[in-house]
């Protein structure tokens, strides 16, 4: 190994040209086809489903099962499931449940569903 001369500078390469630049070439490529074919078709079918659902007769909304009550659902799950999970709470504590149930439904068509929860939490 041969001693570096410290008295001139180390030797540093000459800088390399930059490359002309060329554009990129434009290819054919299947997979971008497919893929606006895809795009295009999927884009079709939410219009076309869109349009349909608009021609759609209104629901009628006086049938019962047209006035879901999400709410009355999820409070009588719970009143159902805070009985079985404290069953102590018994015919005698199931006042408060069945007031909670009976808060909650506000037309004819919750008093009507909650007859079974009523009777589940009441007994024989």
């Amino acid at each position: 190994m041969m001693p570096h001369d410290m008295t001139k500078p180390p030797f540093i390469p000459p800088p390399i040209p930059p490359m002309p630049y060329m554009p990129p070439r434009r290819e054919f490529r299947l997979g971008a086809v497919v893929a606006w074919g895809v795009i295009l078709i999927s884009v079709g079918l939410v219009a076309g489903l869109t349009w349909e659902r608009g021609r759609a007769p209104e629901p009628n909304v006086t049938a019962p099962s047209a006035t879901a009550s999400t709410q009355l659902k999820l409070v009588s799950r719970h009143v159902i499931g805070t009985r079985e999970v404290f069953p102590t709470v018994g015919q005698a504590g199931a006042g408060p449940l069945i007031a909670q149930v009976e808060k909650v439904a506000v037309n004819s068509v919750d008093r009507l569903r909650t007859v079974p929860v009523i009777g589940e939490l009441a007994g024989p």
